[in-house]
């Protein structure tokens, strides 16, 4: 399930967008082990860049130095931060930062309790958050607004490249909703053109890396999980088969009604 979900930064919020210190500290203050355990029941694992692991330029780009549990590193890129938030006159005048608002989209009790599970993450490291649960109608309307400063979103592969999921960050696709961290870098934008028209090869590739090298420091996305899936399919089912990408297949399935009635179906 080539797929990856993670925390999005609203890269124009005042706060969040103006101190790359602060995204870093959030990222090592924040347990993704512990979060796959407690709310996925162990289904999963933690995602380390923004490629899932099936993908070939995973492996080259390497784990992002911020995507660990370090709440002793979290503690010392958050003074940094706060130089940075002060500077920008985004710190409080007691010298905390301002409490940061979570939107999740979801509103049952799963949703609820992940609210919760992340604000005890930041409590440790003097970060303040507010969750707010949404409806997953609402939550996309907001995002596109640019009304969220931080919130849960993730991305499911169409095919298998790099480039994929490495749109998400191009700054002309700000106006396209398909950057909706918001997220703008020259350098990043410049090679984002240059792989747009180069074939499969080792030099792409090596560009492919650099990206990543340049979203693993900016850390416009906190991330979590890389999900498993577990499928069962009853053996009068048939013409099924799992596909990572493919949609509409379900015209290819064939029903054996008569060994479903022999089962005790109907």
């Amino acid at each position: 399930y080539p797929a990856v979900f993670w925390l999005a930064f609203n890269m124009d919020d005042a706060v969040v967008g103006s101190s790359r210190a602060l995204r870093q500290a959030m990222c090592l203050a924040f347990n993704v082990e512990d979060y796959i355990e407690v709310l996925s029941n162990g289904r999963g694992q933690r995602a380390v860049n923004i490629l899932p692991r099936s993908f070939p330029t995973h492996e080259p780009a390497g784990p992002g130095p911020y995507y660990r549990y370090d709440p002793q590193a979290a503690q010392a890129r958050l003074e940094q931060a706060r130089q940075e938030l002060a500077a920008a006159g985004h710190l409080e005048a007691d010298g905390r930062i301002p409490e940061i608002t979570i939107d999740i989209g979801g509103r049952d009790e799963l949703f609820r309790r992940m609210g919760e599970f992340i604000q005890q993450q930041f409590e440790p490291i003097g970060i303040r958050v507010k969750i707010v649960l949404n409806d997953w109608p609402t939550l996309q309307q907001k995002v596109h607004n640019k009304q969220c400063q931080l919130y849960t979103m993730g991305w499911h592969a169409d095919l298998p490249d790099a480039e994929n999921f490495l749109q998400l960050f191009y700054g002309p696709n700000i106006e396209k909703g398909t950057n909706n961290t918001n997220y703008h870098n020259p350098d990043f934008d410049a090679a984002y053109d240059r792989i747009r028209s180069m074939r499969d090869s080792p030099e792409r590739e090596k560009v492919y890396v650099d990206m990543i090298h340049m979203l693993n420091e900016d850390c416009p996305i906190l991330l979590l999980s890389e999900p498993l899936v577990y499928l069962l399919v009853y053996d009068w089912v048939h013409n099924y088969k799992r596909h990572p990408f493919a949609y509409g297949t379900t015209k290819y399935l064939r029903l054996d009604l008569e060994r479903r009635r022999m089962q005790g179906g109907r």
